[in-house]
């Protein structure tokens, strides 16, 4: 018997439609935040974050959709998440291009003809990349084949993050196969770090005295954070998810802090009596954690 959950991969025709559906239903307002944000954000940094945060929505909704639907492929719903998320970002070209327009010539442009009308949107894209619309100086615009270089490679950080964010939502929580239902998290602790290997060797031992003799510890240091996931109608289906965080201090006065991730198992699953003396240890630490407040 696997120690580790994995979903069944199934899915149906109505989940992938969901999931299309949803991603299409947020595509316009988030294509029209986003043509907005990327005009008036003039430090580059922030307009990556504005870019990133708007693939990230894509496939989010995408993501949300396809577990409303029931489907259990993660691979599979990073794929559909890149349908929504080129609509979604040729809508955003058509409400880009007008606001330039406007920028630049004082011409009003009508955004839903120029998306119905995709040569006319082409047409005008080539007419704005002549000349470009930002640069390092006034008199020194990105233009030409680097301006098309910087298009392409935005419109992959979309596509790709849509379909990356939609395949971590749809990963992170097991699916009960008998009540068709998502688990959801019923237990969340913190504990502080351990020996990585030591932890491992327990569980696989079954043996979860490990826990509370690493005591507890916060959120903002160094710590172990372990979630458990459990299905909120049969309770058969429980895993056990265990991650280590450590703040790694810097070494040089330039060096900022840093973090190490590390997933020392994911999604191991617990029988109903394992899952429930999780739950006893995990009130006996936060006690422990209250009383040292105190």
């Amino acid at each position: 018997m696997a120690q580790t959950y994995e979903h069944s991969g199934k899915f149906s025709p109505i989940g992938i439609v969901a999931g299309i559906i949803a991603g299409v239903i947020a595509s316009l307002p988030l294509a029209y935040l986003y043509s907005w944000g990327i005009i008036k954000i003039d430090e580059q940094h922030l307009a990556f974050l504005a870019t990133t945060a708007y693939g990230a929505a894509v496939g989010a909704t995408v993501a949300m959709g396809l577990k409303w639907g029931k489907v259990r492929n993660p691979m599979l719903g990073g794929a559909v998440a890149v349908l929504p998320a080129a609509v979604s970002y040729y809508c955003s070209w058509a409400f880009w291009v007008k606001n330039i327009v406007f920028i630049f010539e004082k011409e009003e442009l009508d955004a839903f003809s120029l998306i119905s009308h995709p040569h006319t949107l082409w047409s005008v894209m080539k007419l704005i990349n002549q000349d470009g619309t930002w640069g390092s100086t006034s008199t020194d615009m990105t233009k030409g084949t680097e301006l098309w270089l910087i298009w392409a490679g935005e419109a992959l950080l979309v596509l790709g993050l849509a379909a990356i964010v939609a395949y971590v939502m749809m990963e992170a929580q097991p699916f009960c196969e008998k009540c068709q239902l998502w688990c959801s998290s019923s237990e969340e602790l913190y504990l502080s770090p351990g020996n990585a290997s030591f932890i491992r060797q327990s569980l696989f031992k079954r043996d979860f005295t490990f826990l509370e003799k690493l005591g507890p510890s916060g959120r903002t240091t160094s710590h172990l954070k372990a979630q458990l996931h459990s299905c909120p109608n049969c309770k058969d289906l429980n895993t056990l998810t265990l991650a280590q965080m450590e703040f790694v201090r810097p070494t040089k006065w330039y060096q900022r802090q840093g973090t190490r991730h590390t997933d020392l198992i994911k999604k191991f699953i617990l029988s109903r009596g394992e899952a429930d003396a999780f739950r006893n240890t995990a009130h006996n630490v936060k006690q422990l954690s209250r009383a040292a407040k105190a």
